[in-house]
């Protein structure tokens, strides 16, 4: 029950956003996963509006994958330039690549179960549900 609990409020706590105003609602218009469920590796495709670069403003981005307990497990790569890891990086607006090799920031494939991608903008957040499935694992 006590497990059941930390899990419901670690989730709230993922998902919370403090309220927006309506000038201050510009998220990224896009974040898709594929494939879904994850076999192997995962590719996450992102948006930036243009809204967002403004007055020459190169938002702040993170791109981070975690467990159901809302444990940070991993921050995937993007595409181009090669092994730049999603924490707090400046980009321009446009459409972005990332990938994520299923593995978790320690070495270890991660586990057959779900996981949550959340990519943050400037501090506003888009999360999305990601499956990851592993052939190996018995049920």
């Amino acid at each position: 029950m006590t497990r059941r609990w930390w899990t419901g409020w670690g989730l709230a706590a993922l998902c919370w956003a403090a309220p927006v105003r309506a000038q201050d609602a510009v998220v990224p218009t896009v974040l898709k996963i594929s494939p879904n469920p994850v076999l192997t590796t995962a590719t996450i495709e992102f948006e930036l509006k243009s809204e967002i670069c403004r007055d020459d403003h190169l938002p702040l981005v993170s791109l981070k994958i975690y467990n159901v307990l809302a444990q940070e497990v991993a921050a995937p790569a993007l595409d181009k330039p090669p092994d730049l890891r999603l924490d707090q990086v400046r980009l321009e607006c446009g459409s972005y690549k990332a990938r994520w090799d299923g593995r978790m920031t320690d070495g270890r494939d991660a586990r057959t179960g779900v996981y949550y991608v959340q990519l943050s903008v400037d501090g506003r957040r888009v999360t999305r549900k990601m499956i990851v499935k592993r052939r190996s694992e018995s049920s």
